[in-house]
């Protein structure tokens, strides 16, 4: 623990015991979660910030569609600028109405249907009614116990380890560390290699021994430019090795990004971070590109052949309506996918079970 974070203690115990008060009325039947009519598959965590829980839920609904499912997706729509329930169409709209998650799995899964809504049984109960899927996904629900779930699954990200965390505002946990036994699966991401997964997967074990622990990797799958008007070949993921970028997020884990990119061997010449689900503004971008150009003016150096950002930021930038004065530059973005490491073929198996026995 951080030594400022001290004087913090209080409120975190506070907010911990109503956390824990409200769980404890849900089990002991004093308030009720209320089913929608088909299963419902929760992705969660129990720290704030990010843990890849969209990308997961993206490997979930790309399987669901493999099986031969007509799965939705709904999520409150974070950082949105409206309220209420919205079917999400990326025609219609952008991140700024919709949030950048729900807009990027509705961009990416032209044949899911997509909702945002904060209310998620009201939410649920209208897409279900509207759409007809046959299972639905939740994006960071584990906290939201009004709706009820046949699979809870959390993500644990490797680098943030909460079991030696504290709950807010002293640290990053939503709730109680023992929150995690209503969970189905622990899901592992972003471990550096498999003796820090192995560590960290026994550790879990030993501390929730009745939950499934299982493991994904968040790994690169290409680079992608933001628009066609750049004046240059944007070169593939192989071919960056050994090159010097400007990076640039405002994701809830900047450094995570930056680890990718050194990884898979690319130079991080500048990197700039921002909070989590940032709304960018001109002047952000004017700031990096003065990055981009100072670096370009250091003699003796190959200067960056790229402005790299995460899939999430250029979802939340395209719309922009003053990106068209940056066209020019060589602005890409980074997309990864969660890959199994670890447990996929029972949780496999227990999708499988909750649809038919439905």
């Amino acid at each position: 623990m951080k030594f400022w974070s001290i004087p913090l203690l209080p409120f975190s115990l506070l907010y911990g015991a109503i956390m824990a008060l409200r769980n404890l009325a849900y089990a002991r039947g004093w308030k009720h979660s209320e089913a929608v009519g088909i299963p419902v598959i929760s992705i969660g965590n129990i720290t704030a910030g990010g843990t890849g829980k969209t990308p997961m839920a993206e490997f979930l609904l790309a399987k669901l569609l493999t099986m031969g499912h007509r799965p939705a997706y709904l999520s409150r729509g974070y950082g949105r600028q409206s309220k209420g329930y919205l079917y999400v169409s990326p025609s219609q709209g952008d991140a700024e109405l919709y949030g950048d998650e729900a807009y990027q799995v509705a961009s990416r899964f032209t044949s899911v249907a997509v909702a945002v809504c904060e209310d998620r049984v009201a939410g649920a109960r209208q897409l279900i009614a509207a759409h007809k899927p046959d299972v639905l996904v939740l994006d960071d629900a584990f906290q939201h116990r009004r709706i009820r779930r046949d699979l809870d699954w959390v993500m644990v990200d490797a680098t943030r380890i909460p079991i030696t965390d504290w709950v807010l505002p002293a640290g990053r946990l939503r709730e109680f560390l023992t929150g995690l036994r209503r969970s189905d699966t622990l899901i592992i991401s972003k471990f550096k290699d498999t003796a820090a997964l192995a560590q960290l997967s026994a550790t879990l074990k030993a501390r929730f021994p009745k939950q499934a622990v299982a493991a994904f990797a968040l790994r690169p799958q290409g680079i992608h430019p933001f628009s066609k008007a750049a004046a240059m070949a944007y070169p593939s993921l192989a071919a960056l090795q050994g090159q010097s970028v400007i990076a640039f997020s405002g994701i809830g884990n900047n450094q995570h990004f930056l680890d990718t990119l050194t990884e898979a061997g690319i130079t991080v010449a500048t990197a700039l971070g921002f909070p989590d689900h940032y709304r960018y503004q001109e002047a952000d971008l004017d700031k990096i590109l003065a990055a981009f150009e100072s670096q370009k003016e250091i003699k003796g150096k190959l200067p960056p052949v790229l402005i790299l950002t995460t899939e999430k930021d250029y979802f939340r930038l395209k719309a922009m309506p003053w990106m068209q004065r940056f066209a020019h530059l060589p602005l890409a973005y980074l997309a990864v996918a969660m890959e199994p490491v670890l447990g996929w073929e029972e949780m496999e198996n227990k999708i499988k079970k909750i649809i038919n026995e439905f």
